[in-house]
């Protein structure tokens, strides 16, 4: 599976605006986007790899165990320059 950028916009920016307290679960659509299941899954591990998003441990998950609570400030650099056509 390859990267896509368009998606991972739509993550973050998703997870941006859906999250308003710390510790609350951010519930992102399987089908984001078009997108599929396993293609918003891979892009969300991505992003708890690169440390884009806050998240709980979840071993209830075990497609990418965690549960999504936020952006990390680099989560919202990442977005930012994403919706400004800038190179990452």
């Amino acid at each position: 599976m390859q990267r896509n950028l368009d998606l991972m916009a739509r993550i973050l920016r998703h997870v941006a605006e859906e999250s308003t307290t710390a510790g609350t679960r951010v519930g992102i659509p399987a089908n984001m986007g078009g997108a599929s299941r396993e293609e918003v899954h891979f892009h969300m591990r991505m992003g708890v790899d690169e440390g884009l998003f806050e998240y709980l441990p979840s071993p209830s998950l075990p497609r990418y165990g965690v549960n999504i609570t936020g952006l990390t400030w680099e989560g919202y650099n990442v977005l930012d320059k994403l919706e400004q056509g800038q190179p990452l």
